[in-house]
């Protein structure tokens, strides 16, 4: 089978779409479909994305330039699909309200070629409220109709897709949905996030953190994450336990760390506090083993891949109801879900560090939760299903527009 992905972008640093992204078509390329992903240079970073293909012959990463003076556009993106998209079996699209959502359903439903959309969280009512007066005239004249002819609308989880709903959007008069919507969660690659002994230890590299009970947060450092919330329940949490030790992982792209800081400052926690910045491979995993619980408080969040990784390496996850998987992390058992509340953050972290025998056992359920629903193996199976049922309903429909079109000539 002949796959194209479209994504604005794969820099890592701009969350975990990326890594989902490439994680299933690495997959699938493995499985030993030809696999191509189009993106562009996103605000110039060229540094990022080469290593994703790695050694695997099917699969095949493009990345063009943008227009200067302009968030996403690239022409040469859209010339390079015009010549694409008519020689590939099936198109998935990451992203909405992006020029590479607007080119790829174009080119697809210019040379009829099935298509997935996939929108990453943007329909969450959180964001979905962001930016209306940009957003709307878009929808009106894009978004609407390219849903309602994709061949599916991939949610990563039944949250999102509830959330989605919840707005209204995109509804036909009975009250129906206009699109095809389908649930396949992200994946991990369990070879690659392996909970091995790797590189040095992480009091090695970050010494503060030293005999410390590690507190763990790794993602991007931003308002949507929960971290204010974060600052105020390590205040309630330092002041019970004195010998545990906040860690914030992660790039800070938008300039929200300064923000950050003030908020630990007004707590009287932040000499207890370590800032890593972005880590990745061996660092990455030393964090992972270091820490005694990993908190996510997040006012909206699409996945939460970080989660899985965290469950991977068998740590108990404090979680807001707003992460959209966390009725699956209930559900398992795997860790403790609260409101976006200080109080309730501090209660549960307080709960898993006075209580090493639930953590353990929690951090063992989660580990067992992503091997049964998260493995990439099965993710990409589930998406296939998706890709080949799309590709025959294409073939039906064609044969048959194609006999009306018979019968209508008489012949």
């Amino acid at each position: 089978m002949r796959i194209l992905h479209i994504a604005s972008g794969l820099d890592s640093r701009d969350g975990g779409a990326a890594t989902a992204c490439t994680a299933l078509c690495r997959e699938l390329a493995r499985q030993g479909h030809d696999v191509t992903i189009y993106t562009t240079f996103l605000r110039g970073r060229r540094d990022n994305w080469r290593h994703y293909a790695g050694d695997l012959r099917r699969l095949t990463v493009r990345a063009f330039p943008v227009l200067p003076n302009t968030y996403d556009i690239s022409l040469a993106l859209y010339r390079a699909l015009a010549e694409s998209v008519r020689t590939t079996d099936v198109v998935h699209i990451h992203g909405i309200y992006r020029f590479n959502f607007i080119a790829g359903v174009r080119w697809s439903r210019h040379y009829q070629v099935p298509y997935v959309v996939k929108p990453h969280g943007s329909l969450d009512p959180f964001l979905y409220r962001v930016r209306r007066w940009r957003k709307w005239p878009l929808e009106k004249l894009v978004v609407a109709s390219a849903l309602a002819h994709a061949g599916a609308v991939q949610f990563t989880a039944e949250e999102e897709m509830l959330l989605a709903a919840s707005t209204g959007l995109f509804r036909a008069d009975n009250q129906k949905p206009v699109f095809n919507a389908v649930v396949v969660p992200e994946g991990v690659d369990l070879n690659d996030s392996s909970p091995q002994p790797v590189g040095p230890d992480f009091a090695q590299l970050f010494p503060q953190a030293a005999g410390k009970r590690v507190i763990l947060f790794l993602g991007r450092i931003n308002f949507k994450k929960g971290l204010d919330i974060l600052a105020k329940a390590y205040g309630i949490v330092r002041r019970v336990l004195p010998d545990t030790h906040l860690v914030i992982a992660g790039p800070d792209n938008e300039g929200y760390e300064a923000t950050l800081r003030r908020c630990l400052a007004i707590e009287g926690v932040a000499p207890h506090v370590t800032f890593t910045g972005m880590l990745t491979g061996a660092a990455k995993i030393a964090a992972f083993k270091a820490a005694s619980v990993f908190v996510l408080p997040s006012y909206t969040e699409n996945f939460g891949l970080v989660l899985c990784e965290a469950m991977q390496h068998s740590l108990p996850v404090v979680v807001s109801n707003k992460v959209n998987i966390w009725r699956e992390i209930a559900a398992a058992d795997a860790g403790i879900v609260v409101e976006c509340a200080p109080s309730q953050v501090a209660a549960a972290i307080l709960k898993l560090l006075e209580k090493p025998e639930l953590a353990q056992a929690m951090g063992e359920r989660g580990a067992s939760l992503v091997r049964e629903q998260y493995r990439i193996e099965s993710v990409a199976q589930d998406m296939l299903e998706v890709y080949q049922r799309l590709i025959a309903d294409y073939s039906c429909n064609n044969l048959q527009a194609k006999g009306m079109m018979m019968q209508d000539r008489g012949i």
